[in-house]
């Protein structure tokens, strides 16, 4: 999946959307839950023990990026649950009736928050792309010193993940590489397509538009539309957020076990 475009272009398949979230939301329960990662920190005061200075650098740079993430993802949700309460309370609200205190309220937040939503989603693809990248650089720690590879990037995810599909590491971190190679699906399509082809570089003809499957308002989405051929690529925050906790807590726990071999 080198050219992730020339790979959507060529694929039968016309959708590439992620999966929603089945659980409704709750922007304190998914954000704390984000928060909650024992083996991230774990690892995290492993790699401080003694490291060098430009580690104890990396491990600054990374807690930077991971803060921004954090409050990214706190913006979109937030504004995925006033639009969710502004679809169901107001938008279809009869125009002969007043409105409560409570609709009132919401209205108010609404006018606030949706002319940033777009912004709030690009925002959350651009800083999750440095968060892996910074996070790379952390993992650098065993990775390094397990295997004889010596052309690994430790500043690009996509360089590094590319490498790791062509050489093998070693039985050592067998099972990082794995990991890395089977189980990052997502970084490419939607995540890495959707910044490189629509938000940094030059931009084909598309549509975009932000939309909830099946009236499902827990599950707002960001859809673009691409032309010759038609395909739908779609990006939901919620499910990123899920992808990203897990990548963040599997490589900690296994950098934790190489540190202390």
């Amino acid at each position: 999946m080198d050219d992730i475009r020339k790979y959507i272009q060529e694929s039968p398949q016309d959708f590439f959307l992620h999966k929603p979230v089945k659980e409704r939301l709750s922007v304190k329960k998914e954000l704390d839950s984000f928060c909650d990662n024992p083996d991230l920190c774990n690892f995290l005061n492993e790699v401080e023990k003694g490291a060098p200075f430009f580690m104890l650098d990396a491990s600054n740079r990374f807690l930077h990026s991971y803060n921004s993430f954090c409050l990214c993802l706190e913006r979109v949700l937030w504004g995925i649950s006033v639009r969710k309460r502004f679809e169901k309370e107001i938008k279809y609200h009869p125009g002969n009736k007043p409105f409560s205190a409570r609709q009132k309220e919401i209205s108010r937040r609404y006018k606030e928050t949706s002319p940033y939503t777009r912004l709030d989603f690009q925002n959350l693809i651009i800083h999750t792309c440095i968060l892996l990248n910074r996070f790379l650089e952390i993992s650098r720690i065993f990775v390094e010193k397990n295997t004889d590879i010596n052309n690994l990037s430790f500043t690009s995810f996509s360089k590094h993940k590319k490498a790791l599909k062509k050489h093998d590491l070693g039985p050592k971190l067998e099972e990082y590489q794995k990991f890395i190679v089977d189980q990052t699906e997502w970084f490419e399509i939607p995540l890495k397509i959707l910044r490189d082809k629509f938000l940094m570089h030059s931009v084909e003809e598309h549509m975009t538009f932000l939309s909830s499957p099946e009236c499902d308002h827990d599950n707002l989405e960001l859809i673009i539309i691409l032309h010759n051929p038609i395909k739908i690529v779609g990006f939901n925050p919620r499910r990123l957020a899920l992808d990203l906790r897990k990548h963040l807590k599997t490589v900690s726990k296994i950098g934790l076990e190489q540190i202390k071999k």
